[in-house]
Parts: C-alpha cells; structure tokens; sequence
C-alpha cells in the first residue's frame, strides 16, 4: 500500500493534535483500518466549522469539502478522527471513527450539494478507495437507520451516513449517493457520464484558478484605488499598478480559454 497520508490535491489546515486516537482509553490505538468513508454534513459554513474543530468539543473529521475551492485536509490518513460514534461489532468499540474515513461537507441542513463539491466529493472518494485498495464502493446500509436495528457491522469497500451509525439526521439528505456512486464506478470505456465528469471536474478545476486570479485582482484595485487617492493630477495612475491590473486580465483571459479548450 503507498505510504500517502496527505491527499496531494486538498489544501491543508491541520485541526488540534489531541483530537485524533483513543490515548484517554486504555488499549490505545490511532491507526485507521481504512475500510471505508462516513460522510457528514457540516450544518453551516466552513469557518463555523472551523470553530467546532478547534473548540474543547470532542469532534473531529480528516476532510473538509467546501462550497469553493478544493477540499481541506486536517489530519493524516492514518489516524482516527472523531465522526460517527464509537460503534460496530465487526471491530470492536470503536469501529466507526476507527474504520471510515471522515468527510465533512459544508452547507446547511437538507441543502442540495454543489456540482462542484459532488465532483471533490468523488475526487477524494477515488483517491481514497485507489490509495486503500478497496473494492467497489457499496451501501449496504443504506435502509438502516440507528437506533431501529443493531450496532451496523463495518464491513470493507463501504459508504455510510452518519445517522445510520448513531441516532442524528447528519448528513440531513444531502449526499447524491447515486450521482457518487456512478462516478466512482465508471466503466473503463468512454461514456456519455465520463465526459459529463471530465467536464465538471476541468470547469471546477477552471473555477479555483480563476478564484485564486480574483482574488489577486480585488487586492490589485485596492492598490489602483489607494495610487489614485494619493495622486496628483499630472499622474493620475501608478504606471506600475496599471500594468500589473492589465497582466492579471490577460491571466483571466487566458484561464478562460483554457476552459474552452478543455470542456470544448
């Protein structure tokens, strides 16, 4: 199995170092099983969830996955996070957070998930799944929902909710798990769902570049605004500001062409 611990397309913001393992029980263990992924919903925006992350509350997940730009990653693969409860008789007391992988999705309750957090979504799936060398993704639980049934048992190669693990409404019907699935599972040929994800994925891709460029551009007008105050009427404009405004649109410029050229 490759040694990854860090996803190499999420940003990284680590969460507190003793939210992770079970040192406080004795039989201590932080090594993750990697049998599969709880997928959560964060009940609010990423910085509120931030907050909950860094608080004295025992919670704490490995993936964030936002409204904008790529998923956050905040602990090692490896370790065991606090998710989805300390359940599930084929592991032993703690096979929730110690077998699944933890995913926090950010929004609201019962808000529809984007197009691009689907497509981030199903990239860490696969990159998870490919690094863990799981089989393919199933949902076997999908009808059981805590506390009408038995602790569920864990088994490999699954994707759970977390109310099916403990009595919650997370992730409140958010998860497309068809759409997930299917994306997860294409065929080695060329199909229509292929390229439709191709596509998704080069215009999210698309998106974060021309995102990070705004950026650049809204700090750059600050700039220009600031030169035009200071200025006296025979230099109306920095000649420097002006010039690095003009090449941040023709980056614009280009990021766009790009898109056409890649989902064209």
């Amino acid at each position: 199995m490759p040694n990854e611990q860090w996803i190499p397309f999420c940003e990284v913001r680590p969460g507190p170092e003793w939210k992770q393992g079970y040192d406080f029980f004795s039989g201590y263990t932080n090594v993750h099983q990697g049998k599969g992924a709880t997928v959560h919903s964060m009940e609010g925006p990423y910085q509120a969830g931030l907050s909950v992350l860094d608080s004295p509350k025992q919670s704490s997940w490995t993936i964030s996955v936002r409204k904008v730009g790529p998923p956050v990653q905040h602990y090692p693969i490896g370790v065991i996070t606090w998710h989805c409860g300390r359940y599930g008789a084929s592991s032993g007391l703690y096979a929730g957070n110690a077998s699944l992988l933890g995913i926090e999705v950010e929004g609201n309750k019962y808000e529809p998930m984007t197009i691009t957090q689907i497509a981030w979504l199903i990239k860490v799936l696969a990159w998870y799944w490919k690094r863990q060398s799981l089989g393919p993704p199933s949902r076997p639980e999908a009808n059981q929902v805590f506390p009408n049934v038995a602790a569920p048992i864990i088994q490999d190669d699954e994707l759970w909710e977390h109310r099916e693990i403990v009595a919650t409404d997370c992730p409140s019907g958010r998860i497309p798990w068809d759409v997930v699935i299917r994306g997860l599972t294409m065929p080695p040929e060329p199909t229509e769902w292929e390229f439709f994800t191709k596509a998704l994925l080069h215009r999210l891709e698309y998106f974060h570049r021309v995102l990070t460029l705004a950026e650049s551009l809204r700090i750059t007008e600050y700039k220009l605004l600031a030169s035009w105050r200071r200025s006296v009427v025979e230099k109306p404009v920095d000649v420097e500001v002006y010039s690095e405004v003009k090449a941040l649109c023709q980056q614009m410029r280009g990021a766009i062409n790009d898109l056409e050229t890649e989902i064209g």
